[in-house]
């Protein structure tokens, strides 16, 4: 099932640009509709496929499918619909910014408690970040700066982890891949991995 909440249906252009179509077209133009924003705006082009998704005989939708193609667009055997890609679009851009705005709340929450997110919020954060663009990420920094917060991850930088870990005197259970640490203990533990090189 989709994560898509809902597809908004602009009702004054739906009905516009089906005028010409009869109530049998418009039905099945809908639940094309429906189907496509529940694949994620692409569906295979065969007559068999697109006759099941409109609630058809092959036959029928022989009949009938050629006024209904016209709004769509057919590539490579896959047929894509370009309004309401355009609304799927927006629905992940607005999910990315929602995720990304409560990942920021749970980690201001843990700060304002004195507490460190739970590993696995900060996983998921940090993997979700990595899909936006790249005016986002910060040039120069190891890590994801989040106010005072450092998150690192064991497995791509060790050497830092452990340095980290010594430095707070305490150690992370194995199996926390992403841990949350204070800047300053990112710093100290910076600086003793540049002397220990030395």
């Amino acid at each position: 099932m989709s994560e898509r909440p809902f597809m908004q249906l602009y009702v004054s252009d739906f009905v516009g640009d089906t005028l010409q179509l009869s109530t049998e077209q418009i039905g099945a133009y809908f639940l094309m509709l429906i189907a496509l924003w529940n694949a994620g705006g692409s569906l295979p082009a065969g007559e068999v496929e697109l006759a099941r998704i409109s609630r058809m005989s092959v036959k029928k939708w022989r009949a009938v499918s050629p006024e209904l193609l016209t709004f769509f667009t057919l590539d490579n055997e896959i047929l894509s619909h370009a309004r309401l890609s355009k609304e799927l679009q927006k629905v992940e851009a607005k999910r990315l910014l929602r995720a990304a705005a409560g990942a920021r709340g749970g980690i201001a929450t843990a700060l304002k408690n004195k507490r460190t997110p739970p590993a696995f919020a900060a996983a998921k954060h940090t993997a979700r970040l990595q899909h936006l663009p790249e005016p986002y990420k910060k040039e120069g920094k190891i890590g994801l700066e989040v106010g005072d917060l450092v998150q690192l991850d064991r497995w791509a930088e060790e050497a830092l982890f452990t340095a980290c870990e010594a430095v707070m005197g305490t150690h992370i259970p194995d199996y926390q891949q992403v841990k949350s640490f204070p800047a300053s203990i990112v710093a100290a533990a910076k600086k003793r991995l540049s002397a220990t090189a030395k």
